[in-house]
């Protein structure tokens, strides 16, 4: 959760991110002009989180799934 956090904070500069419990995160974007905006964020996200992580000189992949 703590990699995953680091990712998502590089992300966004101007959003407000929490955790809402267990492995589930909200974004809120500010100054988002149109649908096609957020849905560049949501490819963003899910490129940034298909890339592998090293937890503890283990690889490891995830998957994710957005709602908007």
């Amino acid at each position: 959760l703590v990699a995953i956090t680091r990712r998502l904070r590089s992300l966004f500069v101007n959003a407000v991110m929490a955790r809402l419990g267990g492995d589930e995160f909200t974004v809120i974007l500010h100054d988002v002009k149109d649908e096609k905006d957020i849905s560049k964020f949501a490819k963003k996200i899910i490129v940034l989180l298909n890339q592998p992580f090293n937890i503890c000189s283990t690889w490891m992949t995830l998957s994710c799934s957005i709602g908007v």
